[in-house]
C-alpha cells in the first residue's frame, strides 16, 4: 500500500532536469521583450529578410495540390537523390541513398544518431567554439562531453597530439563544425585529414555539422567525410543558407548501419521530416543561387564588421573564413562575456550572445555577434558598441 503522506503530492521531474542549465541568452531575450527601448538584436542567426518568395511559391502549390501525406520515414525520394547530387557536384562524395534520410532540422539527426551510438557514460570530444545544443544533447543521451580549444590551437603544430591526448578509452565521437559557429572557422584540410586518421586509429564516429556549409569564403571546399567515410556523420540543414529556420528541414548523411538504427528510433518521434518543408528544400537545392547571393550580402556584412571591430580600441577579431557570424575578443575591456554583454544591453540597447555559450575554456572573453541585421541596423550597433567602449576606458582611466 502506498504511504498516505505521499497522497497527491506531485512527482518529482528527472533528476537530471531538477536544476535546469543556466540560460543567460534566454534572460536577456526575455528582457528585449519586456522593453520597450530601440533594441538592436544580434544575438541570433536568424535573417530579417525571411524566405525567398520563389521557395514559399513553390511549397505553396504543392500544399494546394495535395503533398500533405507522410513521406517515406527517410524522406522524399527526390529529396534524398538532390542531396545525394549536392554532395557529389559541390565535394565530390560519392553517396548511397542509403546513407541519406531527411530530419527535423540538423539538431534531431544529431540527437538521434547521438541515441544510436553512445552509451551511459561514453564521452564525446566537442570542438571549442561549439553550437551549445552539443554539450546538452550529449548530457542529455547520457553521455559526457569533453571540451579541445581548436580556435587557440588550429595553426598550433601539435594540434593533432593535443586532441589525441583527449582520446580514452570511454570515448565514441568527435563533434566538429566547419565552418564554425561561432568563429568562422574553416578548418584545413590537414586538420580535417588528421582528425580523420584518429577516429580511424581509434575507432571513433566523427559528427560533421556542416550547416554553414554554403557560406565558405575560402578555396577550401571539403567535408571530412572524404578521409573517413566510414566514421563519419554529416548533419545539414537548410534554416541559414536558404533562410528557412521555420521550415525545420534538414538531412543526415550516415553509414547504413547508423541509418538503420536511427530510422527506427525516429519513428517513434516524428516518423517523418516535414512534407511540405522537404518540397521547398527540393525546390531551394535545385535554385543555390538563392544561397549563393545570400553568402555573398553575408561576407560583404562580416567584413564590414572586422573593419569596424579593428578601429575599437580593446577588441579584436580574426577575419571571418565562413559563417555568419563575429566572434569578437573582449578580453582587453577588463569585463567577462557576461558581464560586458549585460552592460551593453542595459546602457546601449544592443544585444550580442556571450561567449559562455559557446565555450567553457575561453568564452568568458569573447562575444558573438549575427551579421543577419540590415546593414543600417549594424552600423548603428557598431556605433553603440564603439561608445560603451569608450565609456569603459573613461571609467577605467578615471
Amino acid at each position: 500500500m502506498a504511504n498516505e503522506s505521499n497522497i497527491n503530492k506531485i512527482p518529482d521531474i528527472a533528476l537530471k532536469w531538477q536544476k535546469l542549465p543556466d540560460s543567460f541568452l534566454s534572460g536577456l531575450s526575455q528582457m528585449v521583450s519586456n522593453s520597450n527601448k530601440t533594441i538592436i538584436d544580434l544575438s541570433i542567426g536568424d535573417s530579417y529578410i525571411g524566405t525567398h518568395l520563389d521557395i514559399i511559391k513553390e511549397a505553396f502549390n504543392k500544399t494546394t495540390s495535395g503533398y500533405t501525406g507522410y513521406t517515406d520515414p527517410d524522406g522524399l525520394t527526390e529529396f534524398v537523390f538532390e542531396i545525394q547530387n549536392y554532395y557529389k557536384n559541390k565535394l565530390n562524395l560519392s553517396l548511397n541513398i542509403n546513407q541519406i534520410r531527411a530530419t527535423v532540422g540538423a539538431m534531431h539527426g544529431m540527437y538521434m544518431a547521438l541515441r544510436a551510438i553512445i552509451n551511459c557514460g561514453d564521452e564525446v570530444v566537442i570542438f571549442e567554439p561549439y553550437y551549445p545544443p552539443y554539450e546538452q544533447q550529449v548530457y542529455m543521451c547520457d553521455g559526457v562531453p569533453i571540451f579541445f580549444d581548436a580556435l587557440h590551437h588550429k595553426n598550433s603544430l601539435d594540434f593533432l597530439n593535443q586532441l589525441e591526448n583527449l582520446i580514452s578509452s570511454k570515448t565514441k565521437i568527435i563533434v566538429i563544425n566547419s565552418p564554425n559557429n561561432p568563429s568562422g572557422c574553416v578548418y584545413s584540410d590537414e586538420i580535417l585529414r588528421g582528425v580523420a586518421e584518429l577516429a580511424k586509429k581509434y575507432s571513433l564516429f566523427i559528427f560533421s555539422d556542416e550547416v554553414y556549409e554554403m557560406f565558405n569564403y575560402t578555396d577550401r571546399h571539403s567535408s571530412i567525410y572524404s578521409y573517413a567515410p566510414n566514421n563519419t556523420i554529416i548533419f545539414g540543414s537548410f534554416s541559414k543558407s536558404f533562410r528557412m529556420a521555420g521550415w525545420r528541414i534538414g538531412y543526415m548523411i550516415a553509414p547504413k548501419a547508423i541509418n538503420d538504427v536511427v530510422r527506427v528510433i525516429s519513428d517513434s518521434l516524428t516518423y517523418t521530416a516535414p512534407t511540405i518543408s522537404q518540397y521547398a528544400a527540393i525546390f531551394a537545392l535545385k535554385n543555390q543561387d538563392i544561397s549563393s547571393m545570400y553568402a555573398i550580402l553575408m561576407k560583404k556584412k562580416l567584413d564590414y564588421i572586422y573593419r569596424r571591430i579593428r578601429n575599437i580600441n580593446n577588441l579584436s577579431m580574426e577575419k571571418v573564413q565562413g559563417g555568419i557570424f563575429a566572434f569578437v575578443c573582449i578580453k582587453n575591456t577588463g569585463l567577462m562575456a557576461d558581464e560586458f554583454s549585460e552592460k551593453l544591453f542595459n546602457k546601449y540597447q544592443v544585444l550580442v550572445a556571450p561567449g559562455t555559450l559557446f565555450s567553457k575554456t575561453f568564452g568568458k572573453y569573447y562575444i558573438r555577434i549575427s551579421a543577419t541585421q540590415k546593414f543600417e541596423a549594424l552600423r548603428e550597433a557598431l556605433n553603440r558598441l564603439e561608445s560603451f567602449i569608450t565609456e569603459l576606458r573613461l571609467i577605467t582611466s578615471e
